[in-house]
């Protein structure tokens, strides 16, 4: 750390000694020359002082948010709605996953105690089948199934509101919630349905959930705070330096933790087409991969892409789309989706982060990753049931063979075959392997060019000869070298400081996924 925080300190006499050498260089006087200097130390130095003291009163005059229990609902009245909707609503079968290396037998995961303390209380996962005729033993025949995971960080609360309100808009049962119901909505959901088996993970971090509950407002972990995103088995255990080893603490090995292998067994039973990793923490549709800002297999990403920016250009809700680096300069390893996207091969991973208040204090944890009044709740948790069934629909379409860039098919894209010749023709397009005809139209192009765009040459010019006196040479170099020194300074410093202040917010910061 230490090399990395002492050059900012140096920043400006770095600058000053630049600008004087590139001055001395176009022959300015001295006195100008320290002026400038004297001034570019001094205004460095206000605006250091004026940062910390900043910093200082934000931290001081905050008051940090708590959630309110009239709109957010604690683990145990998630559950207890959730058997409500079992028992009365026959679209949707409340189910419990059983972590494959606990001896927990059938019985006891249905009839478990909600207070449960220590290890125990994270061999269970709470699942919940939505779909027409959920309780009937073909219920899931020739249908899309998806899965949709929340509750994976404690402090992400917001996440397992939304489903909530997906499953008590498809049951039209809002008993015991904070939102209301809307009839349009549910009839979209249940037209849906009629094709599409959505298996809910409401709560995956049950301890995390129970944390927040008990004023840990900041919870990310779970019993053992792992952080169950960075616990899959997919490039497990590697990091950087934009990894905050704080908050991103992977385990003690791949899937060793019991929420880890009961999501996994169940995914790998069900074999889901789709899935969606719900988080909080920013606003934004985020496509695989997390580990890397040059994702390959980007022919598999391309109807996973068109239908997240279709799903942001119908949102109120101002969602970016892109990977993890591109829209946060950060990479993570280990985690959920890229996992189902690379080991489990589902066709459509989506991770989607449904709030964030980039504005609160970075300790403000439930403000930072919650909405914290009524309004601004309802209309993330309304919002996000919307959002989340349009992308299932699109994804229903193009799975069943429906058109896609330019009439291919996402069956096509996932042919390995198609893909191998597609990515040949691309590379015959950009190493220049194109066709005689190809060749042919380039080299006519070029001999239309006009004469007037072809550079001058001054030994067949000699009216343009005077362009290249002496005195003119010398006077075009001084200000060439002015703009280029000028041009590496700012633009190494600008990079500098944006990186330096990238991995200082990364390694510090709370993530929201």
């Amino acid at each position: 750390m230490g090399h990395e925080s002492s050059w900012p300190a140096r920043l400006p006499s770095l600058l000053g000694h630049a600008l004087m050498l590139v001055l001395a260089a176009l022959s300015i006087n001295r006195s100008v020359r320290a002026v400038i200097a004297t001034q570019i130390l001094l205004e460095a130095a206000a605006g250091m002082h004026q940062a910390t003291n900043k910093e200082l009163m934000t931290a001081v005059s905050l008051s940090f948010a708590k959630p309110d229990w009239t709109l957010y609902s604690t683990y145990d009245a998630q559950m207890k709605f959730y058997r409500e909707l079992n028992d009365t609503c026959a679209w949707v079968e409340l189910r419990f996953e059983e972590d494959p290396k606990s001896r927990l037998d059938s019985e006891s995961l249905t009839n478990q105690s909600e207070s449960r303390n220590g290890a125990d209380m994270f061999k269970r996962l709470p699942v919940l089948l939505i779909t027409e005729s959920a309780k009937e033993p073909r219920a899931l025949n020739g249908k899309m199934l998806s899965m949709l995971v929340a509750g994976t960080h404690g402090r992400e609360l917001i996440t397992s509101e939304i489903v909530m309100q997906i499953a008590a808009t498809v049951c039209e049962h809002s008993s015991g919630t904070a939102f209301g119901l809307d009839p349009d909505m549910t009839r979209m959901w249940r037209s849906l349905l009629a094709d599409v088996a959505v298996v809910l993970v409401p709560v995956l971090n049950e301890y995390g959930m129970r944390d927040v509950e008990n004023g840990n407002l900041c919870s990310r972990g779970n019993a053992r705070q792992v952080d169950l995103n960075r616990n899959f088995d997919f490039l497990w255990g590697r990091h950087d330096e934009s990894t905050n080893s704080k908050e991103e603490n992977p385990g003690p090995f791949a899937e060793s933790e019991p929420e880890t292998r009961a999501l996994i067994r169940l995914a790998r039973r069900l074999k889901p087409q789709v899935f969606l990793s719900l988080h909080s923490g920013d606003r934004a549709l985020m496509l695989p991969y997390d580990y890397t800002k040059a994702p390959p297999a980007l022919h598999r990403l391309a109807p996973i892409r068109d239908a997240a920016q279709q799903v942001a250009r119908s949102s109120e809700l101002a969602l970016e789309v892109g990977s993890c680096h591109t829209l946060f300069r950060y990479n993570a390893y280990g985690t959920t989706s890229d996992y189902f996207f690379e080991i489990l091969r589902v066709p459509f991973v989506l991770t989607v982060e449904v709030f964030g208040d980039g504005a609160a204090h970075e300790d403000d944890c439930h403000r930072m990753f919650n909405p914290i009044n009524a309004s601004e709740y309802v209309n993330t948790v309304s919002s996000w049931s919307g959002g989340i069934r349009l992308f299932l629909e699109l994804a229903k379409d193009r799975l069943n063979g429906a058109s896609h860039g330019g009439g291919r098919t996402v069956a096509g894209l996932l042919n390995d075959k198609e893909n191998a010749e597609h990515a040949e023709e691309q590379e015959d397009v950009r190493t220049g392997s194109a066709s005689a005809d190809q060749r042919r139209t380039l080299k006519a192009a070029n001999r239309r060019s006009p004469a007037s765009a072809r550079v001058p040459d001054s030994a067949t010019h000699p009216g343009a000869q005077w362009l290249f006196s002496m005195a003119m040479q010398q006077e075009l170099g001084f200000a060439l070298a002015f703009i280029c020194v000028f041009t590496i300074v700012a633009v190494f410093f600008k990079s500098q400081i944006a990186r330096d202040a990238t991995l200082r917010t990364h390694r510090t910061r709370k993530k929201g996924f």
